[in-house]
C-alpha cells in the first residue's frame, strides 16, 4: 500500500474580510486605541464629621464662677460675636484693678505691664477697650465666640464654679465638615486632591462637592476596606455630623496606558477579547490581557498596540462569524492535514 500526502490550506481560521456595503449595512463603527491616563470614578459610603483641625476647648485661665451662659445646649449653633458666657472672678477684678490705677496714674510702663496680664488672663480686646474708656470696673467679664461653630460639649452650668485649666464648652467649625469613606481594596487609587461628589442621604437630590484631603495607609482586616478623609464645603449646613452620605471620586490613574471603550470588549468568562479592523475589509479577532477600568474605559495590558482599530458597534456579529469561518477551518484542516492517503493495488490472481 503506498500514502500520497496531502497538505492542508494555509488561510488564517480567525480572520474575515467583510465587504463595504456590509460593514456600512452593520453600522461597524472603530475606535482607535489610545495612551493617557485612565479616568475612573470610585464610589463608597462615608460619615459627616467635624473638621478635627477646627475643635476648640475654651477654657480658664483663672477660677471663677460662670454667672451667665450665652449658649445652653450641645449641637447649638453659635455666630461670630456672639456671648458664650460670663465670669466673675476676684483674681481678675483685681487685675483690672491694677489697670484702671496705671490709667489713673497715667504710667505709661504700668500701663503696658498691666494690659499684657489681662490679655494673659484672658480678657478680650473689646473688654480691655471698656474698661479703658469707661474707667470702670466689669464685675462679669464676658467671653464671646471668635468664628461661626457648633457646640460640641457643654460641661458648664450657670452659676457653677469653674477652677483654672476647666474647659467650660468645646467649640467646632461647620464648615467645611471632614467626610470619612470607607473604600474596598480592590477600588482604583485615590489620591489627595481628587474631586468628590457628596449625595445626600432620603432621596435628597442636591449634591455638594468636596475633595480627598487624606488617604489612610491600614486597610481594616474585617472588611477589606480602608479609609480616606474629603474636605467637604459646608456654606448650607446641608451636611449634619454623623450624617451616613455616598460619594463619588473621581481620579486618574498615574502613568500612561493604553484605552478602549469598554464596550469594545468581549467577554465569555475564559477570556477577554477583540475585534480588531485590518486593511482591506479584514477584522480579526485577539485576545488581550485587561487592567484597571473606569465606567466606559479600560487599560489594555497586553494584546493591542497604540494606533489599533478596535470595533465597538457589531462585534458579537463579527465575532461569530469569524469564530465559525475559525471552526470551518479547523474541519477542513482536520479532513486534510492526514498525514497520509492509502491506495488500493488490485493482485493478480
Amino acid at each position: 500500500m503506498d500514502y500520497i500526502p496531502v497538505y492542508a490550506s494555509e488561510t488564517s481560521g480567525n480572520e474575515i474580510a467583510l465587504s463595504d456595503a456590509v460593514v456600512q449595512k452593520l453600522g461597524v463603527r472603530t475606535v482607535e486605541v489610545t495612551e493617557g491616563p485612565l479616568a475612573t470614578e470610585t464610589r463608597a459610603v462615608g460619615t459627616v464629621q467635624f473638621d478635627a483641625t477646627s475643635i476648640r476647648d475654651i477654657s480658664l485661665r483663672s477660677e471663677g464662677w460662670v454667672e451667665r451662659l450665652g449658649v445652653h445646649a450641645p449641637g447649638e449653633i453659635i455666630e461670630r460675636g456672639q456671648l458664650l458666657f460670663e465670669l466673675y472672678s476676684p483674681r481678675l477684678e483685681t487685675a483690672e484693678q491694677e489697670y484702671l490705677n496705671a490709667l489713673q496714674f497715667s504710667d505709661a510702663e504700668r500701663i503696658t505691664l498691666s494690659e499684657q496680664r489681662l490679655r494673659d488672663l484672658g480678657f478680650e480686646s473689646s473688654t480691655i477697650n471698656t474698661l479703658r474708656e469707661s474707667r470702670k470696673l466689669v464685675r462679669r467679664i464676658p467671653f464671646y465666640a471668635s468664628a461661626r461653630s457648633v457646640v460640641v460639649e457643654l460641661r458648664a452650668r450657670a452659676g457653677s464654679y469653674t477652677p483654672v485649666g476647666e474647659v467650660v464648652m468645646r467649640l467646632a467649625a461647620i464648615d467645611p465638615v471632614w467626610v470619612t469613606i470607607d473604600i474596598p481594596q480592590s477600588a482604583p487609587a485615590i489620591s489627595p486632591g481628587d474631586v468628590a461628589e457628596i449625595h445626600l442621604p432620603n432621596g435628597d437630590s442636591r449634591k455638594v462637592e468636596g475633595r480627598v484631603d487624606y488617604v489612610y495607609s491600614m486597610v481594616d482586616p474585617a472588611s477589606r476596606t480602608r479609609q480616606a478623609r474629603l474636605v467637604v464645603a459646608n456654606p448650607g449646613r446641608l451636611l449634619v455630623p454623623h450624617m451616613t452620605v455616598s460619594a463619588i471620586i473621581r481620579s486618574q490613574s498615574s502613568g500612561q496606558s493604553l484605552r478602549i471603550p469598554v464596550s469594545a470588549v468581549i467577554r465569555d468568562g475564559q477570556a477577554d477579547r477583540v475585534v480588531i479592523a485590518l486593511d482591506q475589509g479584514r477584522f480579526a479577532v485577539r485576545a488581550v490581557k485587561l487592567g484597571m477600568e473606569s465606567a466606559s474605559e479600560v487599560v489594555v495590558l497586553e494584546g493591542l498596540a497604540k494606533g489599533d482599530r478596535v470595533v465597538e458597534s457589531a462585534i458579537f456579529l463579527i465575532d461569530s462569524e469569524a469564530n465559525l469561518h475559525a471552526a470551518l477551518a479547523r474541519l477542513d484542516a482536520g479532513s486534510a492535514c492526514k498525514s497520509t492517503v492509502p491506495q488500493q493495488h488490485s493482485q493478480p490472481h
